[in-house]
């Protein structure tokens, strides 16, 4: 899709193809080398400097704002949180921006810091920076390490203007 040309979105098994070394014949991996340049071109193109904890990065994503259909924030608590505990309010305000109408905001991390999956600190939150944002799922774990804590998928919906 990054090369400008129209053509329906394809999700199926057959269109994707998993190479691993020694693993493929060489038509797959030729096949793959062509459509790679294109692909990582435009995906250069689209590429932004974003950091969730300094702001001043956010506007480099500024033209974004509003247009998201979709936005999805994974495991960031599992990488940062023992460090800053409450990014995943960061991660809100930043989706709030994002997201169109109508948008979905997919979170998948830990409850282990700073409250994230709790429901009523989450929408307190969400209520005091009026994100206008309304919460539509937060699974039970959906699996569980140890040393991660349990694991929520909680998806927030943005609100119609």
């Amino acid at each position: 899709q990054l090369d400008g040309r129209p053509r329906p979105l394809s999700f199926k098994a057959s269109a994707i193809v998993l190479v691993a070394d020694g693993e493929a014949d060489d038509s797959n991996i030729q096949g793959l080398t062509k459509l790679d340049v294109p692909m990582i071109n435009g995906l250069k193109q689209r590429a932004r400097v974003l950091d969730i904890q300094k702001r001043d990065t956010w506007t480099n994503v500024e033209e974004l704002y509003g247009k998201c259909a979709v936005v999805t924030c994974t495991v960031l608590l599992i990488c940062c949180g023992y460090r800053e505990p409450l990014m995943w309010q960061d991660a809100l305000e930043l989706a709030s921006k994002l997201l169109a109408p109508g948008g979905l905001f997919l979170q998948y991390d830990t409850e282990k810091y700073g409250g994230f999956a709790d429901v009523k600190k989450m929408k307190k939150f969400v209520a005091i920076k009026s994100l206008g944002l309304k919460l539509k799922v937060r699974s039970e774990p959906v699996q569980y390490y140890d040393d991660d804590g349990r694991m929520f998928i909680v998806v927030w919906q943005k609100e119609e203007n």
